[in-house]
């Protein structure tokens, strides 16, 4: 087994963990999901405490998630944008501005409304509200008295009357949902707890495919890239091959016409445009020259070498050109 395939190999297991995950998740029909659109924003706009800035951020993101939700998306609800605002409901903003770690593993059964929690806090209110208005009821019974009298002074009558009003108008407009909003509530809770239950999970088959996927690219690129090299190598050694049979026919002058020195009894054949780099193997592009200068070219271009050499390029061409070479 090489590389790819091992990695191949971890990449199928941790695929098959998320499709597992998956499954659980396609008990919730896409189309009921889509129309809880309008619940989600409700929960992001209304139900938390969070900043305007903040707050617009997330409707954006709840308005992209909506566009094309899938059961993918429903797993990875709780990392999106809006998720943490959505499960806690602004709860962690408190914990920011005490600074201390908020903890998001916690149970977000009480972030979301039931028919009987609602009842619960109606009936709660309903006694405060009983409460206080006996409270508003003694008070204007026994008034304010002077500076000699036993009763509160008006400063301290006006005080308490508006504390108590105060308590009385926010919660005659505490809101009541219908049953259909709470079914929405309920379903919505359905996903998020499933979501909150794999999101470490999830989180951490995610990174580990990420890395994997990479991993695998690179080797591919690799592999690409040793077989042009192979391909390039065996095309290189072909050509050369090739040059040696063709070596006989390149007539040997006496001076190289590289630097111009005699050649003697040592000559080498030299591509003047390297085989790497596309060089063809024929007499237009091979010509005799010193071994020097043979083995310091390389697969080096006539301008490159000679540059380096410190030749004078044009007389280097000319002395090509007169031997019929192409330049």
């Amino acid at each position: 087994m090489n590389d790819i395939e091992r990695l191949n190999s971890e990449l199928n297991t941790l695929n098959s963990r998320l499709q597992k995950i998956e499954m659980e998740f396609s008990q919730f029909d896409i189309a009921r999901v889509k129309k809880l659109e309008a619940h989600v924003l409700h929960r992001i706009d209304m139900r938390s405490v969070s900043n305007r800035t903040s707050r617009r951020k997330e409707r954006e993101a709840v308005l992209k998630f909506f566009e094309d939700v899938s059961i993918k998306d429903l797993v990875r609800l709780k990392g999106k944008a809006f998720g943490k605002r959505l499960f806690f409901l602004g709860d962690f903003e408190k914990a920011r501005m005490d600074k201390f770690r908020y903890d998001y593993n916690q149970s977000i059964e009480r972030f979301f409304i039931t028919e009987q929690s609602q009842n619960e806090q109606q009936k709660s209110n309903q006694k405060m509200i009983i409460d206080l208005e006996k409270q508003l009821k003694e008070l204007k019974k026994i008034g304010f008295g002077g500076l000699f009298s036993s009763k509160p002074s008006k400063k301290q009558y006006e005080q308490k009357l508006n504390s108590i009003l105060t308590r009385l108008s926010y919660l005659s407009k505490i809101p009541y949902y219908s049953n259909s909003y709470i079914a929405d509530e309920q379903y919505l809770y359905k996903i998020c707890k499933l979501s909150h239950k794999y999101y470490d999970q999830v989180s951490e088959i995610d990174k580990k495919m990420t890395g994997l996927k990479k991993e695998i690219a690179e080797f591919k690129k690799q592999e690409k890239h040793n077989l042009k090299m192979a391909k390039a190598a065996a095309y290189d050694n072909e050509t050369r091959q090739q040059s040696r049979r063709i070596k006989p026919q390149i007539p040997i002058q006496s001076n190289c016409p590289y630097c111009g020195t005699e050649i003697g009894s040592s000559s080498h054949l030299d591509h003047i445009h390297p085989v790497s780099k596309g060089g063809l193997n024929i007499p237009e592009n091979l010509v005799n020259c010193c071994s020097t200068c043979n083995l310091k070219k390389a697969d080096k271009g006539v301008f490159q070498f000679c540059r380096e050499q410190g030749f004078n390029y044009e007389k280097v061409c000319d002395r090509l050109l007169v031997l019929g070479k192409h330049i």
